[in-house]
């Protein structure tokens, strides 16, 4: 199956990548229940139940046939045979799915960013991958490292508060920083030439020159910096389901089997080639 995404659609669900970044409000510390056991609850149903949003190329669903496919649907396939059980996949929000969590609608949810805010009501397992900020060049303009970034001449376009703000600020601080509200903006100022490159993450940036490939050359700055990615599950006393979470991240990500999974992901949303120094 293959997902078809015109320009401006595209630069609409690219904007939604910074959800994964932003901060959650906290809830109420009291509807941590730390007597319950995920693990106990896992073995005796013979289900795990994943939690699952709208959003390519992580989780796409079929309109047709209702099935879901993605890199992070693989994942949780892997899970659940490595367990055992049957996986349930069960839609959420990035609004709810928190609540969803202390409500013991679902087990856990991958691809979900470890803020200090969020890790006040929820427990947090990995790194399992991480997304390497990355840069779109226009056409005509060359850099390659930080330094050939950090210069005064030079316009950078990104998200205003997103998490590109900071990485700007700490390794570009010479360079003109042109903050934008959407992260389509930032790819038109380059295409429009206002900004000489946009700063954006791996998978957003190999979408955005797959619907277009006159943005110009994506480049992964050196050193690299980049974005952890977690899966997210419940604080509580037993502590099986986390280490078995923790276990299976680190085999995993070791085999190059997260890496892998991503990648192959990418053709749901039109990518048919990652370049070799594009790592998870």
């Amino acid at each position: 199956m293959r997902v078809r995404y015109s320009l401006g659609g595209l630069f609409a669900s690219l904007a939604t990548v910074f959800l994964f970044f932003g901060a959650v409000q906290a809830q109420d510390n009291s509807k941590v229940d730390l007597q319950h056991s995920t693990w106990q609850q896992i073995t005796s149903s013979g289900k795990i139940r994943m939690g699952v949003v709208q959003y390519a190329p992580y989780w796409v669903r079929d309109t047709a046939s209702g099935t879901w496919s993605g890199a992070m649907v693989e994942m949780g396939k892997s899970i659940a045979k490595d367990l055992g059980v049957e996986l349930v996949l069960q839609e959420t929000t990035w609004s709810n799915f928190i609540l969803d969590l202390q409500a013991n609608k679902i087990d856990f949810m991958m691809a979900v960013s470890a803020t200090p805010e969020r890790a006040k009501v929820v427990d947090f397992v990995g790194p399992m991958y991480e997304l390497n900020f990355t840069m779109i060049n226009r056409p005509g303009f060359e850099a390659k490292t930080w330094d050939d970034y950090n210069k005064s001449d030079v316009r950078i376009a990104v998200v205003t508060g997103s998490s590109g703000t900071p990485v700007l600020d700490r390794f570009t601080p010479n360079a003109q920083h042109v903050k934008l509200s959407k992260l389509g903006e930032t790819l038109l100022a380059v295409m429009s030439k206002r900004a000489d490159a946009a700063l954006t993450t791996t998978i957003a940036g190999l979408q955005a020159r797959a619907q277009n490939p006159d943005l110009g050359e994506m480049i992964t700055p050196l050193p690299l910096q980049g974005l952890p990615s977690y899966a997210v599950l419940r604080y509580e006393i037993d502590p099986r389901f986390r280490g078995f979470l923790a276990a299976w991240g680190t085999w995993n990500r070791t085999l190059g089997n997260m890496e892998k999974w991503i990648k192959d992901s990418l053709q749901l949303v039109g990518v048919t080639e990652v370049p070799t120094d594009v790592r998870f």
